[in-house]
């Protein structure tokens, strides 16, 4: 819990309240950051909007596209018996 959020800074600042990592278009770093942060949440809260806004957002949007939603019912359907309460960060 204490390296994470070091990690969330950073993705924070490379973001820099842009909607995409690179050029403000969308790209293979938004689905790479995107699989690893969609993947976190299934066992973790969701992070802090108010410490890391546009890092919660780009997750958020990210989960919303096509071939990450179908991901995600998968996991939480396999995930949901073996890990019944998420991490927190706070």
């Amino acid at each position: 819990t204490e390296i994470l959020p070091k990690k969330f800074d950073y993705l924070e600042s490379a973001l820099d309240g842009n909607e995409f990592f690179v050029a403000d278009k969308f790209s293979l770093a938004d689905i790479a950051v995107g699989a690893q942060m969609t993947q976190l949440s299934l066992v973790v809260e969701p992070i802090d909007a108010s410490k890391w806004p546009s890092l919660a957002a780009h997750t958020e949007v990210m989960k919303q596209r096509a071939g990450f939603t179908e991901s995600l019912a998968t996991c939480n359907k396999m995930l949901a018996k073996a890990v019944p309460e998420k991490v927190s960060f706070s």
